[in-house]
């Protein structure tokens, strides 16, 4: 199965399967209420590795919080949506037209949903009229990094731990993010995706 078609991380499954154990690895699966929660315990020491949004490790990389990259998480693609701008079926809203003066409201903020939405209206804006509410991610580019399974810097030395790339872990994948949150003011100001990533 290729990265772009998974669409939630499944360290639990890969534990109940005993897949960790028949690889030889100790693993011990902790879940967080949010990508902030987990970015927290790992820079607290526990846990060693979690996944989260680069644009969270962005954010806190550019606050000088040690966060490294080690592999690529769920990718979003044109061809493999993972989120799409939903509405009520028999509502008034039908294009990203009839958003103008309404609330939208989402779970969270900065994140990978709230800049898609804002790259896909000032898009509708560019356009004019579109027929049709979309996946909002296409947006911001045709292919990104959705999620990021990271760890502190610290961690990654002692360890001696490297990133591992692929055709799935380029870091195009997540300067194309990086550039968008820039542009639509999530990040305040630019960051190479490869300061991010463990080599």
């Amino acid at each position: 199965m290729r990265p772009e078609h998974i669409r939630t991380p499944r360290p639990p499954y890969a534990a109940d399967m005993g897949f960790f154990e028949k690889a030889g690895l100790n693993v011990q699966v902790q879940t967080f209420s949010s990508g902030a929660e987990a970015a927290e315990a790992v820079i607290g020491g526990s846990p060693d590795l979690a996944i989260t949004t680069p644009l969270l490790l962005a954010n806190g990389y550019l606050r000088g919080l040690p966060f490294a990259i080690v592999a690529a998480g769920p990718i979003a693609t044109t061809k493999s949506p993972s989120t799409l701008l939903c509405v009520a079926a028999n509502g008034p809203i039908h294009s990203a037209q009839d958003l103008i003066g309404q609330t939208v409201g989402l779970n969270v903020l900065n994140t990978v949903l709230a800049l898609s939405l804002d790259a896909y209206l000032a898009s509708a804006m560019q356009k004019g009229s579109i027929r049709s509410l979309a996946n909002p991610y296409i947006y911001i580019a045709p292919r990104f990094l959705l999620g990021a399974w990271f760890t502190s810097r610290q961690f990654a030395q002692r360890q001696m731990v490297r990133a591992t790339f692929a055709d799935h872990m380029d870091p195009t994948d997540i300067q194309a993010l990086l550039d968008a949150a820039v542009r639509y003011g999530v990040l305040s100001k630019h960051l190479r995706a490869t300061d991010l990533i463990v080599s």
